[in-house]
């Protein structure tokens, strides 16, 4: 996905998730959050030395990347449990060099509310997490002579990672909160290496992680 359609898809999500908050605030039903799902937006930062990057010649001291997912969720009252499907994006460019790596990750966390205010309406939680993810890594060069550039794609499959952090909750109704999660992610180098249609493993081609800081910004509301 390129650079115009990973903002037009940041923007719908941002759109969509203003459109559910303000429907929340405006019907006051008395339904708990027991089960609930939470669209979001978010961007990671903090991958300067990933070895991918440098392999290609894009040195970048603070990469970031783009993201859209949600998180599926059920309240115990005292702690969560809530799944998350989420879709990452970054591209680079340098000289007659582009870089577009896309991740799919999936994750399973656990939180547990720290603090909450006299009114309800704002919370503080710390959340801990593992997760799984695959890569798609897309290289081209622009080459003199050629029509078309020397393009190669990479799939890195079954990496893990732990996300660990806080979840900040604010305005929460009955039904519905606005959602902040500050997170930090350690990568795991345990998954297999290959080039798009081939079934041979690469075993010296370089790890791409994840962001190691990851904000993201959405809606909860129960279902």
């Amino acid at each position: 996905m390129k650079r115009n359609s990973i903002k037009t898809a940041l923007y719908a999500v941002a759109l969509s998730s203003m459109a559910f908050f303000f429907q929340g605030e405006a019907s006051a039903q008395n339904e708990s959050l027991n089960v609930w799902v939470s669209p979001f937006i978010g961007m990671s930062a903090l991958n300067g030395g990933n070895d991918v990057i440098e392999k290609y010649g894009c040195d970048a001291k603070v990469l970031n990347s783009y993201s859209l997912g949600y998180e599926l969720g059920y309240d115990f009252g005292k702690l969560y449990m809530f799944f998350g499907l989420e879709e990452e994006y970054t591209d680079l460019a340098k000289n007659d060099v582009s870089l577009d790596i896309k991740t799919t990750n999936v994750n399973v966390n656990l939180a547990y509310p720290l603090w909450r205010s006299n009114s309800q309406r704002f919370s503080l939680d710390f959340r801990l997490g593992v997760g799984m993810y695959n890569s798609e890594i897309e290289y081209a060069k622009e080459v003199v002579g050629n029509i078309r550039p020397f393009q190669s794609i990479v799939k890195q499959k079954y990496n893990l990672y732990l996300p660990v952090g806080f979840s900040f909750n604010l305005f929460k109704s009955n039904n519905s909160a606005a959602k902040i999660n500050l997170l930090y992610r350690h990568s795991f180098d345990t998954g297999t290496t290959k080039y798009f249609g081939s079934d041979s493993k690469l075993s010296d081609y370089p790890f791409n992680k994840l962001g190691s800081l990851y904000i993201t910004v959405g809606y909860t509301f129960g279902i």
